[in-house]
């Protein structure tokens, strides 16, 4: 069985500034108004997630941290961090019930009663230990990898999103945990991080692979890099689970990021990785 971990509140929320808030909300409703035209509940089950538990946040992320954004969203005004996060009133309840959807798919998988799930309000890779970051308050990439490791499971990460996974490296650095990005990598551009010679420290040495891309690249060299970097990588590290961050701004109709990738790339992705 497939799972989508959706309810109603995920059309709602969204940690950008208010001049964004309808891009990113309107997102997962297209997402859901598509669900329904392709009638795609043939393969997808739709699950109902609650929100993850106080506890479970300090398995990513620092004590003080979560404390700091506990009362920033109390005080509902500011911001998480220097100016792209918004701390408005309930910021913190919404960030750890779209949290519940990555746990949801976590906790299925583990049982068995699932082998590729979905959620719509994850993705958040730049919220670090101590810190938001991006439009991420609380990191679900993270936190799926900790919670499917704990549970005996080898994980990889696989980070497609058009700007570098910060927090989830900054997370994950010392683990044994194999984590692939692919990005833009150019001066200037966010979050600046994700060169070729971050390669983790400590137990995690040479589990951290990032392949910085130059603004510009469109498939052709993305397929090299899926078909001489991803998949080889993956098939010697033999994962049982695979946590693909697949934000979609490397696409070439992205206003921001720069890349040119079409939905050729993230198709032979899928494939290549299924």
């Amino acid at each position: 069985m497939n799972i989508i971990a959706f309810r109603k509140e995920y059309e709602e929320i969204a940690f950008t500034p208010r001049q964004l808030y309808r891009i990113w909300t309107n997102r997962v409703k297209l997402f859901v108004e598509t669900y329904k035209s392709y009638m795609l509940d043939r393969w997808f089950k739709i699950l109902r997630p609650e929100a993850v538990e106080d506890e479970l946040l300090n398995l990513v992320h620092d004590e003080k941290y979560i404390e700091y954004v506990r009362e920033m969203s109390e005080v509902g005004e500011g911001y998480l961090d220097y100016g792209d996060t918004p701390a408005y009133r309930g910021v913190y309840e919404k960030a750890l019930l779209a949290l519940g959807g990555t746990r949801l798919i976590v906790e299925n998988i583990v049982s068995g009663k699932v082998k590729v799930g979905f959620n719509p309000q994850g993705g958040f890779h730049h919220a670090g230990i101590r810190r938001a970051a991006g439009f991420c308050v609380f990191n679900d990439v993270a936190l799926a990898a900790v919670l499917l490791s704990n549970s005996g499971f080898k994980v990889a990460i696989l980070d497609v999103d058009g700007h570098h996974g910060d927090g989830t490296q900054e997370i994950l650095y010392e683990r044994p945990i194999l984590k692939v990005s692919t990005h833009m990598y150019a001066p200037g551009f966010f979050p600046g991080t994700g060169y070729v010679d971050e390669l983790g420290s400590g137990r995690g040495y040479g589990y951290n692979v990032n392949i910085p891309l130059p603004p510009g690249v469109g498939d052709d060299t993305y397929i090299e890099v899926i078909e001489e970097l991803i998949v080889p990588l993956l098939l010697w590290y033999k994962p049982d689970a695979v946590i693909l961050q697949s934000g979609a701004d490397s696409h070439l109709g992205d206003p921001l990021v720069g890349l040119a990738l079409t939905t050729y790339s993230y198709r032979m992705l899928a494939l290549k990785i299924a």
